[in-house]
């Protein structure tokens, strides 16, 4: 009896001692609540930008532009395979083209130069193909015209006059043909060989017998006109001919070890011109510390968002979540060269904005808390 009275005193004063010991609130409750800081939030302006136009090759894209206005010029090459062809004995030659959408455009129609090889993957404005310039800037062709047309259907069929020394130069002493736009204001949308159906073909016709050949090769090359953001002030973003701004926000009064909880870059827009309803706008991290128009940056677009167009871009604002980047800017401050941002893909149709500069735009605001204070 004596001992199991000693044990029931034994397991009572065990039992007190745990009630009183105890907290009423959950274990690391009151620690969480003196540890953790309020979020600080702070907004930053570009420590540096640098805007600059530049050619890109638009051979691949699925739609080729053509037109013309005050600010911009877009011609389509396409070459045939006709090396088998036989002249003798044809009575008609067409071009059959598939506009996705056909604005009423006045183009001619001329022979590219046999001597200027052009390359579809690498054609621009200025050259026929990498390492080598064209000898007139927009394309080398005999002035011997074509045809001279206009864009008004759906499936535009275009009748070419031609003799047999025109027959023969087209096949044996050119690089295909050269879509040029007239004067005017306007721009039509041409499917291009990459949309198999609706490729461009060229029809010869001997009396009832037809042969259709379908593009090998096709591209646009665009220039643009009296277009000239100064690099330093202005900040646009271009697709066609792309206009890319790049631009750095100096992190050095964040502290160290925080968490970035919110970094969203936001781009107010001035103005804005574009042949598509929406388009997509793209940001790639720069890899080098100074701004010029050879400055390297990532190969992997870092993050996309859409621009949807209206014909109203007042408080119209592009947004993007940085969050991850910014993170990575804290931890190694030595990687933080800044972002380029421009419009994605640029081999697309032709678009253009103009952001806001100076204390309007463009801004980066960020969230972060500190690191949570040590227990003892």
């Amino acid at each position: 009896m004596k001992r199991y009275g000693f044990f029931l005193l034994l397991v009572s004063c065990f039992l007190l001692l745990t009630i009183f010991s105890c907290d009423k609130t959950p274990v690391g409750y009151n620690e969480l609540e003196r540890d953790v800081s309020i979020p600080v939030f702070n907004t930053f302006h570009p420590s540096s930008h640098f805007c600059y136009g530049k050619y890109v090759p638009l051979g691949g894209a699925d739609y080729m532009v053509l037109g013309k206005n005050g600010e911009y010029e877009s011609r389509i090459l396409i070459q045939f395979p006709i090396d088998t062809l036989t002249i003798s004995g044809i009575t008609s030659l067409k071009l059959v083209i598939y506009p996705k959408n056909y604005n009423s455009i006045s183009f001619s129609i001329y022979s590219i130069m046999k001597i200027s090889e052009w390359q579809e993957g690498s054609v621009l404005w200025n050259r026929a193909y990498e390492g080598q310039p064209w000898i007139t800037n927009g394309g080398d062709y005999y002035p011997r015209l074509l045809a001279n047309v206009s864009l008004t259907e759906d499936s535009c069929i275009i009748p070419i006059t031609f003799n047999q020394g025109l027959l023969d130069s087209l096949k044996n002493y050119s690089n295909g043909i050269i879509l040029i736009p007239d004067t005017g204001n306007s721009f039509a949308t041409i499917n291009s060989r990459s949309i198999t159906s609706k490729a461009p073909k060229i029809v010869f016709e001997y009396g009832s017998t037809i042969k259709s050949f379908t593009a090998s090769y096709d591209a646009h090359i665009v220039n643009t006109i009296n277009l000239n953001p100064n690099s330093y002030l202005d900040a646009w973003l271009g697709a066609g001919y792309p206009f890319r701004t790049m631009v750095k926000f100096d992190l050095d009064t964040i502290p160290e070890n925080v968490t970035i909880a919110y970094a969203e870059l936001i781009l107010p827009i001035q103005s804005h011109y574009s042949m598509s309803d929406t388009f997509d706008i793209g940001i790639w991290k720069v890899l080098e510390p100074d701004f010029t128009l050879s400055t390297r940056y990532a190969d992997g677009i870092f993050a996309k968002t859409q621009y949807i167009v209206s014909s109203d871009t007042v408080d119209t604002v592009i947004i993007f979540d940085l969050r991850k980047i910014v993170q990575n800017w804290t931890i190694k401050p030595d990687s933080n060269f800044g972002i380029l941002v421009s419009c994605y893909p640029e081999n697309y149709e032709i678009s253009r904005i103009q952001l806001k500069i100076g204390t309007s735009g463009p801004y980066l605001k960020v969230g972060y808390v500190l690191p949570p204070k040590g227990r003892f």
